[in-house]
């Protein structure tokens, strides 16, 4: 069961959500159960991260790591990707939750976080929902676009899709993580441009 806008005051201390400093985090105090006390509409002004792996969402291009349009192409037979709502979580918990995403899988490394703001998703003809059911401060960006597995890539619907998400990668900023091991980031602001 998750309850949305509950504001919980613990001895004498009430949380808050503030606009992305990571000491603003919102509250997840429980007392039986769980609380996300991000609002659910996600606003146009809202910082979005993706979480970035290698080798899946980025390539090297003049010895430089650049995302593909793969960072933001939902796998077959879904509409979605799923994103963080950086405005609240802030740059820290972002980092945290993208890192323990490819936990235990050698295959896969996290890299680093692709930032857009919602109104940039929503120019580009997706939408950005609150998806707090994974976690308080997911959300997905819907393309609205379903494609089989067995679409043809030249198909117009394939087309159209892969126009968007590199329309999507050229409107992202990318922020290469140097190490997950450093506790913040040197001082870089990772915001939406």
């Amino acid at each position: 069961m998750v309850a949305s806008k509950i504001n919980v005051e613990v001895a004498g201390v009430s949380s808050s959500v503030g606009a992305g400093s990571d000491s603003n985090q919102p509250s997840t105090e429980t007392f039986g159960l769980d609380v996300c006390d991000i609002p659910i509409p996600v606003t146009d002004s809202e910082s979005i991260v993706r979480a970035i792996k290698r080798p899946s969402h980025t390539t090297t291009k003049k010895g430089k790591e650049v995302l593909k349009s793969a960072a933001f192409k939902a796998a077959p037979e879904r509409d979605d990707v799923s994103v963080m709502r950086h405005t609240y979580m802030g740059t820290q918990a972002c980092r945290e939750k993208a890192a323990s995403l490819v936990e235990g899988n050698d295959r896969v490394k996290y890299v680093g976080l692709a930032v857009l703001s919602a109104s940039q998703i929503r120019q580009l003809a997706s939408d950005v929902i609150d998806s707090r059911e994974e976690f308080c401060g997911h959300a997905h960006i819907s393309h609205g676009v379903v494609l089989t597995r067995d679409e043809p890539p030249d198909s117009v619907l394939t087309m159209a899709l892969n126009e968007r998400l590199r329309e999507m990668i050229a409107a992202a900023t990318f922020y290469p993580d140097p190490s997950i091991e450093m506790d913040k980031w040197a001082e870089e602001t990772v915001a939406a441009q």
